[in-house]
């Protein structure tokens, strides 16, 4: 069984329209911390480098999640690590901003951050997609995308906006998305790996049927499964997959978060027979359909 990690490279920001009186990439000091404490057990992962219109506004260029960390990055390389790209569809025009579902500084934030490395794996924010996205990245490149939340919908609140993330209809496995339904196996040339999922309880199951039929959505497709960060406690392991794939974001690399995500990986060890490989390793193997059948 392969296993993707990935970390959600993000700063360290007051709201999305607010600058931060702060280094906003200052949480990235903790990743020498989660690799103090792992040491040799630290398995390759995909850093995904926050490079978008927001990081633009706050810092003044696409690429500074890079350039301020850049003998960090180099030192993760070296080691087996990959760096990807991480970006929120929201977009700045003179001061103020708003969520953006096509936003046109996609092609400059992916050429500001491939000039220090090639970019094959992406994780967008708030895990949210749509077709236009899904060719933009294929167009670009992009060989894996790994935001999918199989029979999720969840509708974010993001400084007063209202965003629906719609995965409800995407299958458990990894796929290639069609050209026109992001949601569904076709023919583009990227694949779209979904994130590992948890048994919901049944309390959760229950006030997530309420909260979709609050919004008009009979679906409860997906209302039984839950999403779990690296640094979260787990209560048992993932439930079994082709690809098992996993997220965290570095400001959460406390001292109980590095915990949880060493006690998490133990228990996938001891659960599964799991190969740790990077994203892009990943849609190689499922290229070629090399070491993704499920034990």
């Amino acid at each position: 069984m392969l296993v993707v990690i990935g970390a959600d490279v993000d700063p360290r920001l007051p709201g999305m329209r607010r600058l931060p009186d702060w280094d906003p990439w200052d949480s990235l000091e903790r990743i020498p911390d989660l690799d103090a404490a792992l040491g040799a057990d630290l398995p390759p992962m995909t850093w995904l480098l926050r490079a978008d219109d927001t990081i633009r506004h706050v810092t003044g260029a696409f690429d500074t999640c890079y350039v301020t960390r850049q003998d960090m990055w180099t030192r993760l390389r070296a080691r087996g690590h990959e760096l990807g790209w991480h970006f929120h569809h929201w977009t700045f025009g003179g001061t103020a901003g708003g969520f953006d579902p096509d936003p046109a500084w996609l092609p400059e934030a992916h050429a500001a951050l491939s000039q220090h490395f090639a970019i094959g794996a992406t994780r967008t924010g708030w895990d949210y997609c749509n077709s236009e996205t899904m060719r933009r990245l294929a167009a670009l490149g992009v060989t894996i995308d790994f935001s999918s939340l199989p029979g999720h919908l969840v509708w974010w609140s993001i400084d007063g906006e209202r965003i629906l993330v719609d995965w409800h209809r995407a299958p458990a496995h990894p796929y290639r998305p069609g050209r026109d339904d992001y949601q569904r196996p076709g023919t583009l040339p990227i694949w779209e790996l979904p994130i590992a999922s948890f048994r919901a309880s049944a309390t959760a199951m229950a006030k997530r049927s309420l909260w979709r039929v609050l919004h008009g959505e009979l679906s409860l497709a997906g209302v039984s499964a839950r999403t779990l960060m690296m640094t979260q406690p787990w209560p048992e392991a993932p439930r079994r997959a082709e690809v098992l794939a996993f997220h965290f974001h570095p400001e959460e690399l406390t001292a109980e978060g590095i915990a949880a995500f060493s006690r998490n990986l133990q228990l996938l060890k001891t659960t599964f027979d799991p190969e740790f490989v990077t994203a892009s390793e990943a849609a190689s193997r499922l290229a070629n359909g090399r070491g993704v059948s499920v034990p």
